[in-house]
């Protein structure tokens, strides 16, 4: 909570700033206000930093890092109010079928001092007092039903899972076939037009930039969206193994039964959110022996 609202912070893991995984975000940053929450936006390009180091100051007995990554650097006083935010959203397009390398290099950061290697009952002590609500949203050139042969659902919701497990709960929302370049006749291609590229844009994007809207909004009043076109694919962590791991290439899908016509998202079954795992409370209820 920030000023008594809920407060949900918004990460740009591209190197754009205004283009489709920014603009994606902005109009989930936009839904949260509109749900009364305080936002912000933290483009992750314009800060010096790298993935966890493998100190693991986080996982010392008697660590007083609460949650924080250890490591002083430019990144610290991000992961410091994130520690804060109610609501978490990773932006990110997709790169040789991964996201961003920043956008992995920040997920270790934030989420690795928040997990611990202590179990109670076959579930992960995590450093948390509450559900923190989560969600990627991925963009991609690719098209929808490419995305779907190639397995992206499987390779990118394993982040999803990582979130969920950690946080408590999280969700994915894609956005496919996005317009690349400002101007496609400087760039040396022949598997695209820009005539295609434009028309799709014209007719899904803004459908795209609409489902972000209400799932953030739900993310911030903690309620599951009620649109039909919120488009996206809910985890929680009572449904998850731990440690996480990729959900199984046959696991049953279906897409959005408009997305044909209207919109380039994907959607799989939304679970119902159920905290897991032990609280921050009890962490630090452990002896130091026990921690």
């Amino acid at each position: 909570m920030l000023n008594g609202k809920p407060f949900a912070m918004f990460f740009n893991a591209s190197p754009r700033k205004g283009w489709n995984t920014a603009k994606m975000l902005e109009s989930a940053k936009a839904g949260a206000e509109e749900a009364g929450a305080e936002t912000e936006l933290v483009n992750l390009y314009d800060f010096p930093f790298a993935g966890c180091k493998s100190c693991f100051a986080c996982k010392l007995k008697n660590a007083k890092t609460n949650g924080v990554c250890a490591l002083r650097d430019e990144l610290r006083p991000i992961l410091e109010r994130a520690r804060q935010a109610d609501v978490l959203v990773l932006g990110s397009p997709i790169y040789f079928s991964y996201p961003t390398g920043v956008y992995r290099a920040f997920l270790e950061r934030l989420a690795f001092p928040v997990y611990s290697y202590h179990y109670e009952n076959g579930k992960p002590l995590v450093c948390r007092d509450k559900v923190i609500e989560t969600a990627n949203i991925f963009t991609m050139n690719c098209p929808e039903e490419m995305m779907k042969d190639v397995g992206y659902p499987t390779l990118l919701e394993a982040n999803t899972q990582t979130l969920a497990g950690v946080f408590g709960a999280s969700e994915t929302l894609y956005a496919c076939n996005t317009y690349q370049f400002a101007d496609y006749s400087r760039y040396d291609m022949t598997i695209f037009t820009e005539e295609e590229k434009r028309a799709y844009r014209d007719a899904h994007f803004p459908t795209d930039l609409a489902n972000a809207t209400p799932s953030a909004s739900a993310l911030s009043k903690r309620r599951r969206p009620t649109s039909p076109e919120s488009a996206s694919t809910r985890h929680d962590d009572d449904n998850i193994p731990t440690p996480p791991s990729p959900p199984m290439a046959s696991s049953p899908t279906r897409p959005n039964p408009k997305s044909s016509r209207t919109s380039s998202s994907y959607m799989r079954k939304r679970l119902k959110d159920k905290e897991t795992g032990l609280s921050l409370k009890s962490f630090k209820s452990l002896k130091p022996a026990d921690r």
